[in-house]
């Protein structure tokens, strides 16, 4: 039974980290298409920019979290696919 529990944690995980992913991507393409869009008014494209930046942010704080968490587990020997737990067994 811990290993479905792992492997359903681990698929909830992918699935936010998919999710975070597109919806970034997804900013990211509003911004852009608001610079373009912005017909060079200061105002319109600093917002824009805003708006890529925040994107591009986003993006990184999704990768470095990831990576952090691989690392960390790593470091104590166990994949993200390898996460269980535990279970009390009277004796």
């Amino acid at each position: 039974a811990t290993g479905n529990i792992a492997k359903t944690i681990s698929n909830i995980v992918l699935f936010f980290v998919v999710l975070a992913v597109v919806i970034a991507l997804l900013y990211l393409l509003y911004g852009g298409i608001k610079w373009i869009t912005s017909r060079g008014e200061k105002t319109e494209v600093e917002a824009a920019r805003n708006h890529i930046i925040a994107a591009i942010i986003g993006l990184i704080v999704v990768f470095l979290a990831v990576f952090i968490v691989t690392i960390v587990l790593g470091a104590f020997g166990v994949g993200l696919g390898d996460l269980k737990i535990p279970v009390i067994t009277p004796k």
